[in-house]
């Protein structure tokens, strides 16, 4: 198994498979805290257990994608980013620590 097998792995067992903005059960997708085009490490403490929806309203996605995709009204689509952004900073703080 391959290190970043191995982290992800780590990282979906502290989440216990739960998406950390959201609460779906079970949830597979490993997001950067720190995204890596903005150096952020593959390390335990960058990453977090978020589901599909979360983490692709936290990627550099189009808004048209998103829209369409989850069928989000274009009026709230940077309420619901900006939701999932909150949330991952109260796990940040949870954590006590920094990513």
């Amino acid at each position: 198994m391959k290190d970043w097998d191995k982290l992800k792995k780590l990282v979906h067992h502290r989440d216990k498979h739960i998406c950390q903005s959201c609460g779906k059960f079970p949830s597979s997708q490993v997001h950067h805290i720190i995204p890596r085009r903005k150096d952020g490490k593959d390390k335990y403490n960058n990453l977090i257990t978020l589901c599909t929806r979360c983490h692709m309203l936290v990627s550099p996605i189009p808004d048209s994608v998103l829209i369409k995709l989850f069928h989000i009204n274009p009026k709230e689509l940077d309420n619901e980013k900006n939701k999932v952004h909150r949330n991952i900073s109260k796990f940040v703080s949870r954590q006590n620590y920094k990513a």
